[in-house]
């Protein structure tokens, strides 16, 4: 095994132990010890070499396994690309990173402490949800000097978009609603991006008289 190949093996040991921990029990109360405990029992200043601290190890999970967020760091691959192609798969990558079970604890862990703990939230912010909605800002911006979108506030398209799916996670890995947990993912995505999309069209539809 060359020595690259097993520095990798060993950083995706480091990151499927944290959130093992961070999943048991929380950012703030899990330690580089129960980390490296969990990982096999490296030593625990193994986990500096390849992460700068606890936040930087937390970050990089979302980072690397929400999906989402990884299609956010590659905008010019559908900045020019169709709203309804484009959002459909941003809407099955949102959903699918916050309700698999590898990535649930993550949005879990984000609800309870992110409110408790203004840093946290700070950092969480700067370094992931910010970024990513920039980038969903500049598409829909890049989408209305295309003509394929409507003049509209991008910010307030993207908090709007965004703000469905969130409701119908809330709804159902929160409050455990029973329809929303029967309710198939391509179902929301296809009634959120439809919702949006009628409301945002270029061109307004001609009311039809009785």
């Amino acid at each position: 095994m060359s020595e690259s190949t097993e520095a990798t093996e060993r950083r995706e040991q480091i990151l499927d132990a944290a959130l093992r921990v961070f999943s048991l029990k929380g950012f703030q109360k899990a330690t580089n010890k129960d980390i490296a405990d969990a990982a096999g029992g490296i030593s625990p200043g193994l986990i500096y070499h390849y992460f700068t601290n606890k936040e930087d190890l937390f970050f990089a999970i979302i980072r690397e396994r929400a999906k989402f967020v990884q299609l956010a760091a590659h905008p010019e691959s559908f900045m020019d690309r169709d709203p309804r192609e484009v959002l459909t798969i941003f809407g099955h990558a949102y959903l699918s990173a916050l309700t698999s079970p590898s990535t649930l604890a993550l949005f879990q862990i984000m609800i309870g402490e992110v409110l408790r703990f203004p840093q946290l939230r700070e950092a969480l912010y700067r370094a992931i949800i910010g970024p990513v909605f920039d980038v969903l800002v500049r598409y829909m911006q890049r989408q209305i000097e295309l003509g394929t979108l409507r003049a509209h506030d991008p910010m307030i398209g993207v908090r709007s978009f965004v703000g469905m799916l969130m409701a119908h996670i809330m709804l159902r890995e929160v409050f455990q609603q029973p329809e929303a947990s029967r309710v198939s993912h391509e179902a929301v995505v296809t009634q959120v991006v439809d919702t949006f999309l009628n409301g945002l069209a270029a061109q307004e539809r001609k009311s039809v008289r009785a």
